[in-house]
């Protein structure tokens, strides 16, 4: 069993606050082709494509609404396909994010509420029926809570 500190953690002393946004999450794939046919079939926007000689290339696509990307290609990371683990999606609409989803031809879990009851709040996890392109244990959707 783990245990979790009370402790309140020190703001670091400064003149002013620097505003820090996650913008780029790395997926390793086997095939930069089919990936980027994959993540387009899901609706997602193709933001870059760009290659350097025989031996890089990046590939950008960002979720409907997202701030954040993801990137993958050739050399891009060292990371095993399939790897990245802990990936969480926030939507508005739990259902329709999921049927959306399901139509694509993602496989995804029935929704269920949060084991904690965090708000209420409630989730499903999708994963592709072309592993290699998304992470092994799937990526889990949220409703956003208010």
């Amino acid at each position: 069993m783990s245990k979790v500190s009370n402790e309140r953690v020190s703001p670091v002393a400064s003149a002013g606050r620097v505003d820090m946004k996650l913008e780029v999450v790395v997926i390793p794939v086997s095939d930069v082709d089919r990936a980027k046919r994959f993540y387009g079939s899901l609706g997602w926007r193709p933001d870059a494509d760009f290659v350097t000689g025989d031996d890089f290339r990046v590939v950008q696509f960002t979720p409907p609404g997202s701030g954040s990307s993801i990137i993958f290609g050739k050399n891009v990371t060292s990371a095993e396909p399939g790897s990245a683990q802990g990936l969480h999606l926030i939507v508005s609409d739990i259902g329709a994010a999921r049927d959306e989803l399901v139509g694509r031809g993602v496989e995804a879990s029935e929704v269920f509420h949060d084991r904690r009851d965090v708000q209420g709040a409630q989730a499903f996890t999708a994963s592709a029926r072309e592993p290699q392109f998304w992470p092994t244990h799937g990526i889990q959707f949220w409703t956003t809570v208010t």
